[in-house]
């Protein structure tokens, strides 16, 4: 079972790749609930005239006129009893290819008063207020559905970006106030592996899954993985898919088991595990614990 997420990516072009689908091969995927462009185009209300985003388009075709703040977040809740009733079992936020990881905690009337101004009068400082506060708003929404928030962190893929948008520490100010949220971390937070180890220590509500993390670095991943293995409860690791393709999903995670078990046969040889619980780590990793966190048997409805 892979968890297919469905917003921009390398071939925004394919069918599979567009944020509002909601239509998964469910035998093989889970549907992720993909908020990129509700929190991006938060900040970009159209004027008379102009050529509505694609948020305020759907929202017109769905029958949502967005008007004010109150109506975009009324077509956002729609689009979260959407996602839920087609099966979503979490929210993913890739925002770091588009900008930071930085989220200040905006207030309501801030974020009110930025949105009634034309968009094009906003500064980009404006923007990104208008857009944290969007993004705030969303885990109150994913506490409230128990939706844990899968959040790309580390490397963007592809050449030419702003690598430290996706910065782990960057988070932080979001796990002190969220308690109640379940935050997954994708992809090892290469190059700051230490920083992303630091918060599966130090925050009970933080899940670390390493996808993709061998194919950017085979030797940072066997590092890293032994490093958080001292830090880290093995409950609170996954190893997902974050592909589009089924094939790609098997490739990444017959890569990630070879790294894997690499890492415990070293330690099993040193004396620091013993089979039974290597094993037991390898069932929780590959298994358990997505299917725990994700709630995967009682939102999808069957066992696994």
């Amino acid at each position: 079972m892979g968890l297919q997420w469905t917003g921009p990516g390398l071939f925004p072009e394919h069918k599979l790749l567009q944020p509002f689908n909601t239509d998964v091969d469910e035998k093989y995927y889970a549907l992720v609930f993909h908020i990129n462009p509700l929190v991006m185009q938060v900040s970009s209300r159209p004027s008379n005239g102009d050529e509505p985003p694609e948020v305020y388009k759907r929202a017109l075709e769905e029958g949502f006129q967005i008007g004010s703040l109150d109506d975009y977040l009324e077509y956002c809740d729609h689009l979260f009893h959407k996602n839920i009733e087609s099966k979503a079992v979490c929210v993913k936020n890739s925002l770091a290819y588009s900008r930071s990881l930085d989220f200040e905690d905006v207030p309501y009337e801030v974020a009110k008063d930025l949105f009634d101004r034309p968009s094009g009068s906003l500064s980009q400082d404006d923007a990104k207020k208008i857009q944290d506060f969007l993004f705030h708003w969303i885990i109150q929404k994913s506490i409230g559905y128990d939706l844990p928030i899968q959040i790309h962190t580390g490397y963007l893929a592809g050449n030419r970006n702003t690598l430290d948008n996706g910065k782990p520490v960057k988070l932080n100010n979001q796990f002190l106030k969220y308690p109640d949220a379940k935050f997954v971390l994708f992809h090892g937070g290469y190059p700051w592996t230490g920083e992303y180890a630091a918060f599966g220590k130090m925050f009970p509500n933080v899940y670390l899954d390493l996808v993709w993390l061998p194919q950017i670095s085979r030797e940072e991943a066997i590092h890293a993985l032994d490093e958080m293995f001292d830090c880290v409860p093995y409950n609170r690791f996954f190893w997902g898919g974050d592909c589009t393709f089924i094939e790609e999903s098997v490739g990444s995670l017959e890569y990630g088991k070879e790294v894997v078990a690499e890492v415990l046969a070293k330690r099993v040889e040193r004396g620091l595990l013993t089979e039974d619980v290597a094993f037991d780590m390898l069932q929780r990793i590959f298994r358990e614990n997505a299917i725990e966190v994700y709630r995967l048997e009682e939102r999808l409805g069957r066992k696994f």
